[in-house]
Order: structure tokens, then C-alpha cells, then sequence
């Protein structure tokens, strides 16, 4: 990520912020905080870019990111946009993928923080 920034290679800089957020996200020991603002991060920056694939792939993870946080309606919110987006790309196998994204059981959700 660094190094995208310091050679203002700005596609890569947002892809690179989409896979920081994402290793943050899934890890053994999720910095939930950091993954979501990397997420917001790489939207933007790929928004301002154009790059559409990516903004849609940062608002599903994000979404499913928050879900796992039971914030329930800003996941949604995030969801809805990135399947509104494959589907206008003609991206079905991620438009499936994000349909089908499981919502977490009661007992695997964590209280509020």
C-alpha cells in the first residue's frame, strides 16, 4: 500500500486498500475498525476512478464486513449497492456471490460494540 501511494500508482493504491481491508477483516484476529475505513478508502478512491468492478467488490465485502459487526442496515445499504452494480455490469457469478452472502446466526454474532 505504501509503495502504491509514494508512486501515485492510484488504481493500485485503491486495489491495494481493497486487499488490506480484506486481509484485516478475515483474520484470526479481525481489526474490524481498519478494515472498515480501508474499505471507505478504496470506494472512494475507485469511485473517482471509474473503476466500477472494484467499487462494487469494496461495497459487498464492506457490507458483509459490517453484517459480521451487527450493523445490519448500513450492511444492507452497502449489499444492495454492490448487487445493483454487478447487475448493471452483467457480472453474475458476483451478483450470485453477494445475493447469496450469509447473514451470521444469532449465536455467531458479537454484541454491539
Amino acid at each position: 500500500m505504501e509503495l502504491t501511494s509514494q508512486r501515485k500508482l492510484r488504481g493500485s493504491h485503491a486495489r491495494a486498500l481493497y486487499t488490506t481491508a480484506t486481509v484485516n477483516a478475515i483474520s484470526g484476529a479481525p481489526d474490524e475498525e481498519r478494515a472498515e475505513r480501508h474499505f471507505v478508502e478504496g470506494l472512494t478512491l475507485a469511485d473517482e476512478l471509474g473503476m466500477r468492478p472494484l467499487v462494487a467488490q469494496c461495497h459487498r465485502e464492506l457490507g458483509l464486513l459490517l453484517r459480521r459487526a451487527y450493523k445490519a442496515e448500513a450492511a444492507d445499504v452497502h449489499i444492495g449497492k454492490a448487487a445493483e452494480l454487478f447487475c448493471t455490469m452483467n457480472m453474475p457469478y458476483w451478483l450470485a456471490q453477494t445475493e447469496s452472502a450469509p447473514v451470521p446466526a444469532a449465536h455467531e454474532r458479537r454484541s454491539p460494540s
